[in-house]
């Protein structure tokens, strides 16, 4: 492709624009697979999804769809790509490749490919390369009639609730659009979640990791990182690995082989779990096991979103695995807790108290009432001259079978059970509720806070920071504040309460070192004033405003994630043989 001057709205290419003669639909896509080795066929997909996807901050989106491109399409489809990309806005536009298509891709891939091995040397063949590249034209109308189909209608309905239609399809579209996680960042979150706050609200995490898991919490954190140089758009060493390889000459490998039989399958059992749950719009299988190993004794990891993702996430699903409702909710509050440690440690880290100072800008924990003598704990709340801003931390998740729910009200019924005020009997609200009482009572002067500090705020920001990244999708800030306008009450003149605002653990993370460039009073300023509606996510604003360079890895998660480098050095190498993972790790 050529580039052209970008654009933040893609269009997606479509068989139509290749093939006019070929439908989106399943049996032109079984006739297209069934030519291909099944084997070359994962074995390609896990490059594809590697390039387009993985991590890789010195490679633009065009620069990812440039080089696929050029890996898999003919000339012909080339100038067929090119073509519908300049009727339709320019190619900075256009997207051939994405995450969600390249996953739904795999999936009928593992089931319907001819099921001989391959060592992918089939794709040198034009005519197979063609067949692959069509297939994944037909995946992403697939993809796409699975999210939208009937959601983006419009049908003259009120705007609010075509919006409240569409809230689970964009949640699901943000999941299965993103790249790779900064690996550096998510193996340093992992180090600190875990091995240091959970560690601390739960005494026994290590036992009961062990116990599920089948190796320590922190062999699957250096086994994680020695393979994650594979998740990059250009491993150093190529996308794939021998499963038999890594720690063979130490005394490592007995944990390895149990972090491979944990992270990792067969395409056999892939195929034989997808057969299973045919309607998986979670991708559950891939999810639990991004790994694929292939009979010749490759590896390769198929997907590096969900790689990267299970080192913040997966450690807690694997000890609540089995348990009993009384003790998962035991582990759930002790994770909760330790969230909201990590959290309010990563504000302390941004606004230290320095010696000298009368008045703390930062205090967590604060104990306060209302007028109505409704008693709340605050999380934390920074002062910054006449404004206040307020955080709420909440580590929640989102049951997957309501997101795409054919009942939209599914969705926005476990939105308001997870951070609002839940319709079930005997649910206390959560999140925002708490915001709005917070909030309420500080701008109503109910509440002043300890020797009257607030008493002089005239302008307000209600915080909800969440551990769910995807809660950064479009729209879902606007329900939220809706939910939490509700309940804020009225708010006295001279008094300014800024809408909700959805603050990501990442995006908290990405401002830990950056607030040296700027004041995060004045990050939350401009990003009220020119999103009001918060339709748009803090990330996206983040991404591109003018902030964008003034952006700085955090150096807490770098100092965390190198911990881990250096765990890594001692069980796998017997002499250094990491820098290309710790550095490519430190780039910002």
């Amino acid at each position: 492709m050529v580039n052209d001057q970008a654009s933040e709205i893609d269009v997606f290419l479509n068989i139509g624009a290749i093939a006019p003669d070929t439908a989106a639909d399943r049996e032109n896509i079984i006739r297209l697979l069934s030519q291909i080795s099944r084997d070359d066929a994962l074995l390609a997909c896990t490059r594809l999804n590697a390039l387009v996807n993985g991590f890789g901050p010195q490679l633009s989106p065009f620069d990812r769809q440039a080089r696929a491109i050029a890996w898999l399409c003919t000339p012909n489809e080339v100038a067929a790509i090119n073509r519908f990309a300049t009727a339709l806005g320019g190619t900075s536009r256009t997207s051939v490749f994405f995450r969600g298509q390249i996953l739904e891709l795999a999936r009928w891939c593992a089931q319907y490919c001819a099921t001989r091995p391959g060592n992918g040397e089939s794709f040198s063949d034009a005519a197979i390369r063609s067949a692959f590249f069509r297939a994944a034209l037909i995946a992403s109308d697939l993809w796409g009639q699975r999210l939208f189909a009937g959601r983006l209608a419009d049908d003259g309905a009120d705007p609010t609730q075509q919006l409240r239609r569409a809230l689970g399809a964009f949640r699901k579209n943000l999941e299965e659009t993103i790249e790779a996680p900064h690996a550096g960042m998510v193996l340093g979150r992992s180090r600190l979640l875990f091995a240091k706050y959970l560690r601390e609200h739960l005494a026994d995490f290590d036992a009961r990791f062990l116990a599920a898991a089948g190796l320590s919490f922190d062999a699957f954190c250096s086994c994680s990182a020695a393979l994650l140089m594979y998740t990059f758009a250009e491993p150093p060493d190529g996308h794939f690995f021998r499963t038999d390889y890594v720690a063979d000459k130490t005394a490592f490998q007995p944990q390895f082989k149990a972090f491979m039989a944990l992270q990792g399958q067969s395409p056999e059992r892939l195929a034989e779990a997808l057969a299973e749950r045919p309607d998986d719009s979670a991708f559950l299988t891939l999810r639990n096991r991004p790994i694929l190993n292939f009979s010749d004794g490759r590896s390769a990891i198929l997907d590096p979103v969900y790689f990267g993702e299970n080192l913040v996430s997966q450690p807690l699903f694997r000890i609540l695995a089995g348990l009993k409702s009384g003790e998962a909710n035991r582990v759930f509050s002790a994770f909760g807790d330790a969230f909201e440690h990590y959290a309010t440690d990563t504000l302390d880290a941004m606004y230290p108290t320095g010696r000298g100072l009368l008045v703390k800008r930062l205090q967590s924990q604060v104990a306060g009432k209302n007028a109505a003598g409704q008693e709340f704990k605050v999380d934390a709340i920074l002062a910054d001259i006449d404004s206040a801003i307020v955080f709420e931390m909440k580590a929640a998740w989102i049951r997957e079978d309501t997101v795409l729910s054919d009942d939209p009200e599914r969705f926005l019924a476990e939105l308001r059970d997870k951070y609002g005020q839940s319709a079930k009997p005997g649910e206390r609200g959560k999140g925002v509720v708490q915001l709005a009482r917070v909030v309420g009572a500080l701008a109503r002067r109910e509440w002043c806070g300890d020797g009257g500090i607030y008493r002089d705020i005239k302008s307000v920001y209600p915080v909800l920071t969440v551990h769910d990244e995807r809660m950064a999708a479009s729209g879902l800030g606007k329900f939220l504040d809706a939910e939490f306008q509700q309940l804020l009450g009225p708010v006295p003149p001279g008094v300014h309460v800024h809408p909700l605002i959805i603050m990501t653990i990442a995006d908290l993370e990405n401002l830990t070192s950056s607030v040296e460039n700027f004041s995060l009073r004045e990050f939350l300023a401009a990003y009220s004033s020119v999103h009001p509606d918060r339709m748009r996510s803090v990330h996206n604003f983040m991404a591109t405003s003018s902030f964008t360079a003034k952006i700085i890895p955090s150096r807490r998660l770098i100092a965390a994630s190198e911990e881990t480098m250096d765990l890594l050095r001692q069980q796998l190498f017997p002499k250094p043989s990491a820098p290309a993972l710790v550095e490519a790790m430190e780039t910002p």
